[in-house]
């Protein structure tokens, strides 16, 4: 499993696909490639590069902490999702851009 902290977000693709995996009237779990990118900040330009890439195939999502709403804590209100997967693609070293291995887990 991968486990993802964020700062909670309103509104998104992501989110609703959560809502989807976690939801107690669902049906089939709605399953999704993903890609975590690791992205160069020190870039020059105006987008960032990425420079690896991790691909979990058929992922969903088992677990969704939602943070706590402290209204007298002065804090950033970070989210835990917990995501699953069939497979996961690993990236074959730096040297080697685009190259991927592939290893069941």
């Amino acid at each position: 499993n991968v486990t993802f902290k964020m700062g909670y977000i309103v509104s998104s693709q992501f989110l609703g696909w959560a809502q989807q995996c976690v939801s107690d009237t669902r049906g089939e779990i709605p399953r999704k490639n993903l890609k975590i990118e690791l992205t160069n900040q020190i870039n020059t330009g105006t987008t960032p590069s990425t420079s690896i890439v991790w691909t979990l195939n058929n992922a969903f999502v088992t677990k969704y902490s939602a943070p706590d709403m402290n209204s007298t804590a002065n804090e950033v209100a970070i989210a835990t999702m917990e995501v699953a997967y069939e497979e996961l693609t690993l990236p074959m070293g730096t040297s080697a851009p685009g190259g991927s291995a592939s290893t069941g887990v």
